[in-house]
């Protein structure tokens, strides 16, 4: 591309960050605007938009309301009739986004990486989203290369995984255009092409058809179980959009703790991890026996008001989230399911490194309550969390006990209750022992790329801390006479899926 085609394609396609906080014009109603400079958007975007489509002269009411929302960065659900201009608004809006980039090797380059992606159900609207693009792009002077502001993957053949593939590694668009199986192709073949860590927005078109959903049922029908079969055939199965909305970015860091009486140890091999300061700022080092040490001020945590004794005994199973500190008469004294070792560890880990929220996930036969409990003694803010028995518990938990950083908290439960969670807020999951195990098979597998997908939601960031028990004199990493040691399993696991361990910052 020329210098002076460069230029433009950054004008079109590249603004500043104050650009989202740029105020509208005094006593402007974005709502209520008839002009789309009246919506925040740049005027080499307003420009090229009325010489390339002459015919469109104001936003609809529409494009109105949802073009400031995005621009802003919001989460939008937008549903209109037909002929409103939701699609045609959608890639004006992205046109005018800030352009994702990073500093590259030599002094002052710089490299662009994709911005948007647009998950659409066929070729042709794919298609169509481009062709507005081109015809935005090519009413300037000198036009820049269609590629660098927008590209299609949809599937033609194999050309999508070798002629698309190839120009989407050289140059990344600032849009990527794609139907979800040509999308998924191309992650399964490199999942560093697609960039998910540096989206800054995500866009499923004709979401209706693309994800798909099982309506809602009187549950006194005779048809409900029916419904009820069907949601959980859904979660088991997801459809490629859903998976790919739970694909997790590379972002995402797989650490291995391996626990004895001796202490806590990272599993052998795993790479130093890649520490970026802003997020590390809250982190302090603390010796887990000055952490956990009991001193003249410590107070238990809060009961729950909304939960009564008589409602939910310890011995029960079936209770959302329990009240422990009712049942420390029952515990106290006995002996614990639990390694004390891990339970001390993850406590450890949570305290030093979580900022807001974390997912505990115990074996699928572990008491929940009694994890709960023990927790709680070390001071840990944790409850209990089982998202099948109703509303009750999603609502207790979106909103939280905690306060930020003040009170982080520590979310328990199994495999089997994870499904369909996603906390905005969550940073990290802790899995006890091998996911699905004790064999490793493909259940296993699948166990653990669901859980790691509860973080880094297309590129947010997280890390998944598995913590197992080191066994005996075995080597972790190698396989001992007396079987696989566990750490050799999640080593095949992460193996399996393309993965390395990464250290734990806080531990040798």
């Amino acid at each position: 591309m020329s210098r002076s085609a460069e230029t433009q394609a950054e004008t079109l396609a590249k603004t500043t960050i104050t650009s989202h906080t740029r105020a509208l014009p005094e006593a402007t109603d974005p709502t209520k605007a008839t002009t789309f400079e009246q919506l925040g958007l740049h005027p080499p975007i307003v420009a090229s938009l009325k010489a390339a489509f002459s015919n469109v002269k104001n936003p609809t009411e529409t494009q109105a309301e949802f073009i400031p929302a995005i621009l802003s960065g919001k989460d939008v659900l937008l549903k209109d009739e037909t002929g409103s201009g939701k699609s045609f608004g959608l890639v004006v809006a992205l046109l005018n986004k800030p352009r994702v980039s990073s500093p590259g090797k030599s002094k002052n380059s710089v490299i662009r990486h994709v911005t948007s992606l647009v998950l659409v159900p066929h070729r042709d609207l794919a298609y169509q989203l481009l062709h507005w693009i081109e015809r935005m792009t090519s009413v300037t002077t000198p036009p820049p290369l269609l590629a660098t502001i927008g590209q299609v993957l949809v599937r033609d053949g194999r050309s999508h995984l070798t002629d698309g593939l190839r120009l989407l590694r050289q140059t990344p668009p600032h849009i990527l255009i794609g139907t979800p199986q040509a999308i998924m192709d191309v992650y399964n073949e490199d999942p560093e092409a697609l960039q998910l860590e540096h989206l800054s927005s995500v866009v499923v078109d004709e979401v209706d058809y693309l994800v798909e959903t099982v309506p809602n049922k009187d549950p006194s029908r005779s048809y409900y179980k029916a419904t009820l079969k069907a949601k959980k055939k859904l979660l088991a199965h997801p459809g490629v959009t859903r998976q790919l909305l739970e694909l997790g970015g590379t972002g995402i860091s797989h650490s291995v703790l391996l626990v004895s009486e001796n202490g806590i140890k990272n599993i052998a091999g795993a790479k130093a991890p890649s520490i970026n300061p802003a997020e590390t700022d809250h982190l302090h080092a603390i010796d887990p026996q000055t952490l956990f040490a009991p001193t003249a001020e410590s107070k238990a945590v809060e009961t729950d008001p909304d939960i009564a004794e008589s409602e939910y005994p310890c011995s029960s199973g079936q209770r959302l989230i329990i009240n422990v500190l009712l049942c420390e008469k029952e515990y106290k004294g006995t002996p614990t399911p639990f390694n004390p070792n891990v339970i001390e560890a993850i406590a450890t880990a949570f305290a030093l490194d979580v900022p807001s929220v974390a997912l505990l996930v115990l074996p699928s036969s572990s008491p929940v309550q009694r994890a709960v409990y023990e927790l709680r003694e070390m001071g840990v803010n944790a409850h209990g969390l089982d998202l099948l028995t109703g509303e009750k518990g999603r609502s207790h938990l979106l909103r939280g006990d905690g306060n930020g950083q003040d009170n982080p908290t520590l979310l328990v439960s199994t495999l089997a209750t994870t499904r369909g969670l996603d906390l905005p807020e969550l940073t990290h999951v802790f899995i006890m022992g091998i996911p699905d195990g004790p064999k490793v098979n493909g259940r296993t597998i699948d166990g653990y790329v669901h859980l790691a997908g509860r973080v880094g939601r297309f590129g947010r960031g997280g890390k998944v801390v598995t913590v197992v028990e080191q066994e005996g004199d075995v080597e972790e990493g190698e396989e001992g006479t007396g079987g696989v040691s566990q750490g050799s399993k999640m080593l095949r696991i992460l193996a399996t899926i393309n993965k390395t361990p990464t250290a734990f910052v806080h531990f040798d």
